[in-house]
């Protein structure tokens, strides 16, 4: 009768050994996290920085993405955590998840594009001189009626605004240039290398317009000596000398 009551006490001890000892489903086991990281368009996003962060804790979890945009967080407590995602040239992504401890948490992150880079094609042309005040610039042009009102009215315009309006015409003029001296002769081309171009007419008087069309072709630009006249006056000593008309003449 002892040997039997002993023997059911020790049954009885290890019984509630057994019922207070928690069962293996019952430990708490860590959670997985797998997150895929993609742009708008769903391309994987390489080399994208994810960080996770434990509400409760604070304890901190960082990875990289694969090549396939994937990242993957083993042994997470269960509870929640903020999600951060960054990639150069991209919006940072946060967001809450909660961790449990029955399955892996597969999520996706979009990150969306921030910078956004814009590129104006134009057409080339060399920058404008920098503004002068009016009183300073001795080509302003008085303008003594307004015709939007029709009354009149004293407008200043300088020689700087006026080669603005003009900058279509002098890139026609340039234009043009090019395609004379490409059709030139080799033997006159020479000669204008060595002696340049000279600018004759009203329309040589335009500020800076020598030192443009320089830059632009490269060959020296010199100013006629009077320019609103010249060509009269050549034309005049043409005229009389019937020999060099001769020579020059276009049948």
């Amino acid at each position: 009768m002892r040997v039997r009551g002993r023997s059911c006490c020790l049954s009885t001890f290890v019984a509630i050994l057994m019922l207070c000892r928690p069962s293996a489903a019952q430990q708490p086991r860590p959670g997985v996290v797998q997150l895929t990281v993609e742009d708008e368009l769903g391309g994987a996003l390489v080399g994208a920085k994810v960080t996770l962060v434990a509400v409760a804790t604070q304890q901190t979890y960082e990875g990289v993405s694969d090549e396939s945009g994937r990242v993957r967080f083993d042994k997470l407590q269960a509870g929640e955590y903020t999600v951060t995602a960054r990639s150069p040239g991209f919006k940072t992504l946060e967001r809450r998840l909660t961790v449990g401890t029955d399955r892996p948490q597969p999520l996706k992150l979009q990150l969306r594009i921030d910078v956004t880079e814009r590129v104006e094609v134009s057409e080339r042309k060399r920058p404008l001189p920098q503004r002068e005040s009016v009183e300073e610039n001795a080509d302003a042009v008085p303008v003594d009626h307004d015709l939007m009102e029709g009354v009149p009215k004293s407008v200043c315009v300088s020689d700087e605004e006026i080669r603005e309006a003009l900058d279509e015409c002098i890139n026609i003029i340039i234009n043009s240039i090019r395609v004379v001296l490409e059709r030139t002769p080799p033997e006159l081309s020479a000669d204008i290398a060595d002696r340049g171009i000279v600018l004759a007419g009203g329309g040589a008087l335009i500020k800076n317009l020598d030192k443009r069309i320089r830059e632009e072709t490269g060959l020296p630009v010199t100013l006629a000596e009077n320019p609103l006249s010249c060509v009269v006056l050549g034309t005049g000593k043409m005229l009389s000398d019937f020999d060099l008309l001769r020579k020059i003449a276009i049948n």
